[in-house]
């Protein structure tokens, strides 16, 4: 088994890695799955990296039938061509996986029509499994190889050289022709291979299309002579020059002019572990997969038949508009339920709180009420504070009441040891600039000392500057006398 890995850029490719897996004693693709675990023991060793793969059959695995088609678009001709291979009642085609070539939708003529056993699809299925691969396409080696060969070579006939033995392709219009196994190149196989490469030279000029070299529909020649090209791709060990040298007499001897394939002249090169030599096929293989170009793949075969529909189609889509309708009103059932759901929810969580939103409504309504009557800053404490300063602590004058309203405007009441001590308290308020307009309403003396009540006005800034403080006096009459006692 040829292989090589190959990556492109647009029209260039470049070989990353190749070589020959050759299979171990008792091994065959009639054991898949043995014979996968050990190519990808290969792989690993030899260094491929990608896990893509596509594989090319042999031409002694392909059979080929030329079919005339109308003019038609692809489907119309795959329905023809399947039609066809299914109504042949031939034994040995029905096991077969067929694909087809060739075709043009503006005008009618021949197509070719490729069939392979499918077991040799079930075979590499169970491989590429057990070797941890992905197949991504399945086609005739030679036929890819013809495809490459094509860019350089226009309408070329294609002989490559393996260890499996010869083939022949001829690349007509831009797609295969031709494919055949010729078998061995030794002295006995000659006259074969003379024989098939006159039979498909000849076939071309019958044709219409034998003008010379590299052309098609009369181009002119690019070599300059009338004679046809027989490209010549080498994949056998070096030192095999013996059949070479009959591949090169068979096709001289046929009248064609006989050139050695270079995989350089259809976009190719070898990398820095790539090797291009005995690898033409595979790396013809994976360059034309890359760019598209197969075209023949039994993987994905043009005469799968399409997917038979089971039911009229009318009644699938009646169908499918109840499903809708029925969902539909599943849905709008299923959201008056929830939305029911949630409002029950939300009712029994207000009758739960009831109790506790009329409390706190009540007290919300008290402290409005009571805001009413302290529209302004309340300056009790700071009044506090301020008679805390200017009373003495000596236990000899208290305070029996205090008054202060909303105007600021204040009363203070008590006890002190004699009129003296009453004047010298008055006397502090005064001088303290928190208090103003400071009068003495009431001053009483008994055997135990003096009463007194003493009106002021309360600024809790203290911004006025404190006035000089008066003559004490009460209400109007006369300063108070010293308690005598």
């Amino acid at each position: 088994m040829l292989v090589a890995e190959v990556s492109c850029t647009g029209n260039r490719c470049e070989v990353a890695a190749a070589g020959q897996f050759s299979f171990g004693p008792g091994q065959s693709l009639q054991q898949p799955e043995a014979l996968g675990h050990s190519f990808a023991e290969f792989l690993k060793e030899r260094g491929f990296s990608t896990r893509k793969a596509v594989f090319g059959l042999p031409a002694k695995w392909i059979l080929t039938k030329t079919k005339e088609v109308p003019a038609a678009d692809q489907r119309t001709i795959s329905d023809m061509l399947r039609l066809q291979v299914e109504g042949d009642a031939m034994p040995e085609l029905k096991d077969l996986v067929f694909d087809f070539t060739g075709h043009s939708a503006q005008r009618e003529g021949a197509v070719l029509l490729v069939g392979t056993p499918r077991k040799h699809l079930d075979q590499i299925a169970a491989f590429a499994q057990a070797a941890r691969i992905t197949p991504v396409g399945i086609t005739a080696s030679v036929a890819a190889l013809a495809s490459a060969t094509n860019r350089a070579k226009k309408d070329a006939l294609v002989l490559s050289l393996t260890h499996g033995g010869a083939e022949l392709a001829v690349q007509h219009g831009g797609f295969p022709s031709l494919m055949r196994h010729i078998g061995s190149t030794s002295g006995s196989g000659a006259p074969m291979l003379m024989g098939e490469l006159r039979r498909a030279a000849s076939s071309l000029s019958r044709n219409g299309h034998d003008h010379g070299n590299g052309s098609i529909h009369g181009s002119p020649s690019t070599n300059g002579n009338s004679r046809r090209d027989l490209v010549l791709w080498d994949d056998l060990d070096a030192g095999d020059e013996a059949g070479i040298a009959t591949c090169r007499t068979a096709g001289e001897s046929a009248g064609l002019n006989v050139v050695d394939g270079d995989l350089s002249s259809i976009g190719v090169s070898a990398g820095s572990n790539g090797a291009l030599r005995g690898t033409a096929v595979a790396v013809a293989l994976a360059a034309e997969t890359i760019q598209n170009r197969l075209a023949i793949d039994f993987l994905h075969t043009r005469l799968t038949p399409p997917k038979q529909q089971r039911y009229d189609q009318r009644i699938v889509i009646g169908a499918a508009a109840g499903l809708v309708l029925v969902a539909l009103i599943f849905a709008a059932f299923w959201d008056v339920h929830s939305k029911q759901a949630t409002l029950d929810e939300i009712t029994n969580k207000d009758t739960a709180i009831a109790s506790q939103v009329k409390a706190a409504k009540n007290f919300v309504e008290k402290v409005d009420f009571a805001n009413k009557f302290h529209a302004d800053e309340a300056h009790g404490a700071d009044c506090l504070v301020e008679l805390t300063k200017i009373l003495d602590n000596d236990r000899l004058t208290y305070v029996t009441s205090f008054t202060l309203h909303d105007t600021r405007k204040g009363v203070l009441s008590g006890k002190s040891r004699d009129g003296a001590s009453v004047v010298q308290l008055q006397t502090k308020l005064i001088a303290n600039p928190h208090f103003h307009d400071v009068e003495l309403l009431d001053d009483r003396e008994t055997a135990n000392g003096a009463s007194f009540s003493i009106s002021f006005l309360f600024d809790v800034d203290g911004k006025q500057q404190a006035a000089a403080a008066p003559a004490p006096k009460v209400g109007g009459r006369p300063a108070v006398r010293p308690i005598n006692k």
